[in-house]
């Protein structure tokens, strides 16, 4: 009986140690949340951090802005200067064709024996001029397959390079080139004497450097 008392006169005693032990602990604890409590962001701050990041992004949407905006000017510069350039192209072949050609008939007209090699090479200029002209100039499209045309019939050098010449004439004269007459008509026709221009000026330069050939 009196261990089993002692048991239970023990029992508070523990069970009252143990609360004091839990108390303290618990005290402890929050006293030491109290010592450091989680820091907290200041509402300045916050805001300050936010503008700073939305400045960050218009200054970046600026500068892509700018960029955009001289790639747009560098190409509108570029499409200038390439407009330029081929314009100016075009008027130095349309003129160098005229003059070549008419030192080509001139020098037929006037000499009883041709210079071949002279011949050759004033056709194979012309014949250049020619097809930086079709490259550089935009003609109506053409309907239907371009007949070509006969080269063996070019063996009589002065009929040929006369009727190179009135070619030449039609073309530098068209007001489809002259006048910039927009009518469709007169564009086929420009391009049409061009083609013509191309290969005859070619058949003059072959057939010119093989007779060159067989002069003594």
């Amino acid at each position: 009986m009196r261990g089993n008392c002692a048991r239970t006169i023990a029992n508070p005693f523990f069970i009252l140690a143990g609360g004091i032990l839990l108390f303290a602990a618990v005290s402890g604890l929050s006293m030491a949340q109290q010592q450091n409590p989680p820091p907290v962001s200041s509402p300045g701050a916050t805001s300050r951090a936010e503008f700073e990041k939305s400045k960050a992004n218009k200054k970046e949407m600026d500068a892509r802005e700018t960029d955009i905006r001289l790639a747009e000017k560098g190409a509108k510069e570029i499409n200038r200067n390439k407009e330029s350039l081929t314009m100016k192209r075009v008027s130095e072949n349309f003129v160098r064709l005229q003059t070549t050609t008419n030192e080509l008939m001139n020098a037929v007209r006037n000499d009883n024996a041709l210079e071949y090699v002279r011949v050759k090479d004033s056709a194979a200029e012309i014949n250049k001029c020619a097809q930086r002209l079709k490259s550089d100039l935009v003609f109506p499209e053409v309907k239907g397959k371009k007949a070509r045309r006969d080269d063996s019939d070019d063996t009589d050098m002065k009929t040929s390079v006369l009727q190179l010449g009135a070619l030449v004439k039609g073309f530098v004269t068209n007001p489809f080139l002259t006048k910039g007459v927009q009518e469709e008509s007169l564009g086929t026709k420009a391009l049409r004497d061009l083609d013509q221009i191309i290969e005859l000026s070619n058949s003059i330069r072959k057939h010119s450097e093989r007779l060159s050939k067989n002069v003594p």
